[in-house]
């Protein structure tokens, strides 16, 4: 498991997060979330393990976009297969294009860079989002 930490928190009010999970076929959707919500977005992403290429997405977004940035806590979540006995890390290169420019293509077509939709194990996001959450008014049992 992966985390991307932003800094949510710039007074002393307390933001609600919402957590969700998906998968990258719902990548359109975060863009949306993210233009209508104001507090901070906790997201785990169920990948498998050949489709890094989200990810990278997601990281390079983080870097250049600002609503990423300031509101974007990402988990990526992907299932070991039956024969592997630790987590590989997942490759995370240098980013292959100027921020303008990536932030101009997927302005024009954010859903031009989802992958093959995986079926998520919905009680394993949930419980990952339990873990890891942004508020105090969170309480974990």
């Amino acid at each position: 498991m992966y985390h991307i930490f932003g800094n949510f928190r710039e007074n002393r009010l307390e933001p609600i997060t919402l957590a969700t999970h998906s998968t990258s076929q719902y990548i359109k959707q975060l863009e949306e979330q993210l233009q209508s919500w104001d507090g901070p977005i906790s997201l785990a992403l169920f990948i498998d393990q050949g489709s890094a290429a989200v990810v990278q997405h997601l990281v390079d977004l983080h870097k250049c976009d600002a609503k990423y940035t300031d509101k974007l806590f990402l988990h990526v979540v992907y299932r070991l297969s039956a024969f592997q006995q630790h987590c590989e890390s997942l490759p995370v290169v240098p980013q292959s294009m100027p921020c303008k420019a990536m932030t101009d293509s997927h302005s024009k077509d954010p859903a031009n860079h989802e992958i093959k939709c995986l079926s998520r194990p919905k009680n394993t996001n949930q419980a990952i989002l339990a873990l890891k959450y942004n508020t105090e008014k969170i309480k974990q049992h």
